[in-house]
């Protein structure tokens, strides 16, 4: 392997492994606990969705797609819609395993909006 090749192997790795556990680390260490529901969270699916759709879009123009498992040419639309509801899927499970975190951790700082408060505040 060439120095080229080396190099963007170690872009391709740190962008897609590294950089997402040193984001969840520091999500997990520094960030305060927030209150998240899942209705929140479906908005999370918004930009990979839109991402999706350009790709096969852009795929279909030019007959050039990204990534391997949504090479329709290759692997035709049902093998692609299948392994793009797969996607969606894993989306949604690292959704759910976050919504478990922060919900458990014990930061609560920021007070739960959905949650009335105990207080009796002095209206005037």
């Amino acid at each position: 392997m060439d120095a080229f090749g080396l190099s963007c192997a170690l872009v391709n790795e740190t962008l897609h492994s590294v950089v997402p556990a040193l984001a969840v680390l520091y999500w997990v260490l520094f960030v305060p606990r927030f209150h998240l529901s899942l209705r929140h969270c479906v908005f999370w699916l918004v930009y990979p969705l839109c991402y999706l759709f350009a790709t096969l879009w852009r795929g279909s123009a030019s007959d050039f797609y990204l990534y391997w498992f949504i090479n329709v040419s290759e692997l035709g639309y049902e093998r692609v819609l299948l392994n793009s509801m797969m996607l969606v899927g894993g989306f949604l499970v690292l959704m759910s395993v976050f919504l478990v975190i922060n919900h458990r951790r014990e930061d609560l700082r920021v007070p739960d909006p959905d949650v009335e408060s105990d207080d009796v505040s002095d209206a005037g």
